[in-house]
């Protein structure tokens, strides 16, 4: 993570929970009905709405960090390394060579983002993902990723 993204979602929280890094106690809270320790500020009687609502909170920060101008700029970057490690790749077996395992590993860690960022979009947008063109070509590359190294696993290639 980039210290940019990094600062970006800790400038969110800190917005969204306060200064301590504790959500606020709502006015007139009586301090029984608050668990002591590291659960402060939890209520110990949460209903199933309350849980939903952590949940949309938990939703929107992580759509604002996929959207992020850093996020989406690391991104790139990442794209524009798979790109040349897919070029390396290709240098290679049309020698009859054997690709490094360094190219194999980098390419792996790129997949696993590309992984990482879909599974994002799918929990923050849920089916929303298969309306966009960038989200279908996502879901493509992340299928055909796993096909691939699935077919390696199983000894085909």
């Amino acid at each position: 993570s980039s210290p940019a993204a990094l600062a970006a979602v800790d400038a969110h929280l800190v917005k969204s929970l306060g200064r301590n890094g504790s959500p606020e106690r709502p006015p007139g809270a009586e301090d029984s009905k608050y668990n002591s320790g590291f659960a402060d500020y939890i209520p110990e009687d949460m209903s199933d709405d309350s849980i939903k609502s952590g949940m949309e909170g938990w939703r929107k920060s992580c759509n604002a960090l996929l959207h992020h101008w850093a996020m989406e700029s690391l991104m790139g970057v990442v794209v524009l390394i798979n790109f040349v490690l897919i070029c390396i790749d290709i240098d290679y077996r049309a020698n009859d060579l054997e690709t490094p395992v360094s190219v194999d590993i980098m390419s792996f860690i790129c997949f696993s983002i590309f992984f990482l960022e879909l599974v994002g979009e799918l929990y923050t947008e849920g089916l929303g993902v298969f309306r966009k063109i960038i989200g279908l070509i996502d879901v493509a590359v992340v299928t055909l990723g796993l096909m691939e190294y699935l077919l390696q696993a199983s000894g085909m290639e």
